[in-house]
């Protein structure tokens, strides 16, 4: 699902099976450098950024001064960005 080990991290929010690559493609982003949860969870909606930045911390995939884009939209025509430096955090 991911590859381990790159400085940019893109987290994106996942709606249908085809979104992150369509995403990835857009951006000429390597899709090794995304992750994609729907195929384990479907469609979790507005959780999904935050699911993924969990799975992707847990499955050592980020790590201390990675830089990590967090994208995600709603059905509702609202969408959300951030770019942030990963650092000590704990996860449950």
């Amino acid at each position: 699902m991911w590859q381990r080990r790159t400085e940019k991290i893109f987290v994106f929010n996942t709606p249908t099976s085809w979104y992150a690559s369509v995403c990835a493609g857009a951006l000429n982003i390597d899709p090794d450098r995304t992750i994609n949860l729907y195929p384990r969870y479907a469609n979790i909606g507005s959780v999904f950024p935050i699911a993924n930045l969990y799975h992707a911390v847990a499955s050592d995939c980020i790590h201390d001064n990675d830089l990590i884009l967090v994208y995600t939209n709603d059905a509702g025509a609202t969408a959300g960005a951030m770019v942030m430096r990963w650092g000590e955090v704990a996860i449950g």
